[in-house]
This record gives structure tokens, C-alpha cells and sequence, in this order.
């Protein structure tokens, strides 16, 4: 989200579209959550055709069976204008040393999140 996004919507994050991918991994389930800024057109994924921000009201959820393989550095989805996007770990699954995130720093596509082990 932009700073003046920020500063002047109310209520900015609440309103804001989400797509949730949930991945088996061996850190556990991670959580991907695209979140596209106030202004996107749409959120695509590469697993599925479902059309996002048609219905603001509306929540949908989906399970693949069998699930869809999905490889580390493989492109999940696409924002069509702005974005934010939130990964969650399962806690204690991964060693906080490791993560190469800083507060307010962007992430690049493609760019590692976590330190290679150790």
C-alpha cells in the first residue's frame, strides 16, 4: 500500500481484495495472502480461472483435489495494478535468523525470503 493509501482511506485494509493460497511445505502450511491495493483490477493465479474483484461481497473458497504441485520460485499469481503480499508460517516452523525481510523494505519477484540452511 502507498502512504497516502495509507494515510487517507479509511478503513484501507478491510476493504481491500484477498486471495489466499495455502501450500503444504515442508516448513509446514505456509499462507500466501495476495492483497490487492484499492485500485486493482483483478488478482490472477496460474492454478485456477476464477475472476476476482467481481463481487466485493462475496467470499469464495476452493479445494484441489488432487492439489495443484507448486515448486519453490514458481509464479503463483499476478496483480493487474498494485499489491501487497502477506506470508504466514505456522509458528516455531522457521528460524527467525534465517528470514531476510526488513520492516518497510520491498521484495522483488523471484528474490529469496529466507537464508539458505545452514
Amino acid at each position: 500500500m502507498n502512504d497516502w493509501s495509507l494515510a487517507n482511506i479509511d478503513e484501507l485494509f478491510s476493504i481491500n481484495e484477498r486471495v489466499i493460497t495455502y501450500i503444504d511445505s515442508p516448513l509446514g502450511v505456509v499462507a500466501v495472502v495476495m492483497i490487492g491495493a484499492t485500485n486493482v483490477g483483478k488478482i490472477s493465479v496460474v492454478y485456477d480461472a476464477f475472476l476476482s474483484n467481481v463481487a466485493r461481497a462475496t467470499t469464495a473458497s476452493r479445494a484441489y483435489e488432487p492439489p495443484v504441485p507448486i515448486r519453490a520460485g514458481d509464479r503463483l499469481g499476478t496483480f493487474h495494478m498494485g499489491s501487497s503480499v502477506v506470508v504466514l508460517f505456522e509458528p516455531g516452523r522457521i528460524d527467525l535468523k534465517r528470514v531476510r525481510l526488513e520492516a518497510g523494505k520491498k521484495v522483488r519477484y523471484g528474490a529469496a525470503v529466507l537464508h539458505s540452511e545452514r
